[in-house]
């Protein structure tokens, strides 16, 4: 398309007026959230700390007990997990052109922590009025290195519950490197 042309001004601006619908296309996910969740998967509830950019999540908790000094690999006494402590009972999500901002409230109504949600490993993306991620990783050790396939998606019905997806699957299953033997046999005689 030629924006150069007379009359491309129409052309560009119903362009970008398609951009912001696209951008504006997530605002479903506005609004206040319990930050655990009600399933227990594993026992244990999963939580939209999960999603804070890291340098934003040392502020959600609060350690109790005295620091442990590190033991290394020849520690005899067992190690004691510090007492943790969420500070956060609720979270608030505000989607905008700029991305999608998660601010962290305390039980009073505070503002613990607020931010861009976290983009590592992988950016979120606004698809179909839910945001999306995608992302691989590789882990293991010797020859059971494995790759995982991970997909997630965060998306609420309007004035709805937010549901939060994830789908892990193996990739492959790495092999060994390849084992290269290479050997000589000496020369006895001319043929």
């Amino acid at each position: 398309m030629d924006f150069l042309r007379p009359g491309a001004g129409a052309a560009l601006a119903a362009l970008l007026a398609l951009a912001g619908n696209a951008a504006g296309a997530c605002t479903a996910l506005d609004g206040t959230f319990n930050v655990d969740s009600v399933e227990k998967p594993d026992g244990v509830p999963r939580s939209l700390t999960e999603f804070a950019a890291d340098k934003e999540r040392s502020k959600l908790f609060k350690r109790e007990g005295p620091a442990t000094p590190q033991q290394g690999f020849g520690g005899n006494a067992p190690r004691a997990r510090p007492k943790v402590t969420a500070l956060s009972s609720s979270a608030r999500i505000k989607t905008s052109a700029e991305g999608t901002q998660l601010a962290f409230v305390d039980a009073t109504g505070k503002v613990l922590s607020q931010a861009a949600i976290g983009g590592v490993p992988s950016r979120w993306k606004c698809v179909s009025g839910r945001l999306e991620r995608r992302f691989e990783t590789t882990g293991g050790l010797g020859d059971t290195v494995r790759t995982e396939r991970t997909e997630q998606a965060l998306f609420a019905a309007p004035g709805g519950d937010l549901t939060f997806t994830e789908t892990i699957s193996l990739v492959a299953k790495t092999p060994p490197a390849p084992r290269k033997v290479e050997v000589r046999f000496t020369r006895l005689a001319q043929s």
